[in-house]
């Protein structure tokens, strides 16, 4: 018999929900939900984190393991985020002003530039955020969060996981997910952003978002 809905994917659903607004009365087009999108990416690598960090059973080594997985996954998490942000400015054609090489105006040592590609990143991107924005951003870090404090702490997922699968946990979602939310922009901002093609563009991105949730929790939904 399948479970009811949780409190956690109920938040999901209703912060995938909220750029619905942007689009409504705001118009918000295909270009800035992919930037959300990308956004989230930041969100879930800072829950990652954290979730490292408070693996259980708690212990001197296994807060020292948090600690260098967490600088580890901090690096490569970050270089790969930047990277992906990086295709979106081309993409989306938002090299404009400030080029996309001054985000190595200087450089940071070693591994740290991959960290300063995100930063760079950020930047470029936050610069292209409508106001409004940062509404639907911290409801999608608000559904995080409560999914963080449900599922790993209050229901103790944090005991059955591993350093390892946290590892590999947010790049899984971002490959299966990207893909198809850019393949399905570049047909919807090709098609100039009609709102019924943002609306399909957003639902398909809960669909998903349902399915991947339930893998990871092992949840089944009504």
């Amino acid at each position: 018999m399948p479970k009811k809905i949780s409190l956690p994917l109920l938040f999901l659903v209703v912060s995938n929900l909220v750029p619905l607004v942007g689009v409504f009365y705001a118009n918000w087009d295909a270009a800035i939900i992919l930037l959300l999108y990308w956004a989230e990416n930041l969100v879930i690598g800072f829950f990652n984190i954290f979730k490292m960090l408070t693996i259980a059973p708690a212990g001197l080594s296994s807060v020292l393991a948090g600690l260098g997985m967490s600088a580890f996954f901090l690096i490569h998490y970050g270089g790969f985020t930047g990277a992906h942000g990086l295709f979106l400015i081309e993409f989306l054609h938002l090299d404009s002003g400030v080029g996309v090489r001054d985000i190595f105006a200087n450089d940071w040592w070693g591994p740290l530039a991959f960290i300063q590609l995100l930063v760079g990143v950020i930047m470029k991107l936050w610069a292209q955020m409508p106001a409004g924005m940062i509404w639907a951003l911290l409801a999608l870090f608000f559904s995080h969060a409560v999914s963080y404090g449900y599922n790993y702490i209050w229901l103790g997922e944090n005991r059955n996981t591993s350093i390892n699968q946290l590892m590999q946990a947010p790049y899984r979602r971002i490959v299966i997910l990207h893909i198809a939310i850019i393949a399905g922009g570049m047909f919807v901002l090709k098609q100039g952003s009609p709102i019924p093609l943002l609306i399909i563009l957003v639902l398909i991105k809960i669909v998903m978002d349902i399915k991947l949730h339930n893998k990871e929790h092992r949840q089944q939904v009504i």
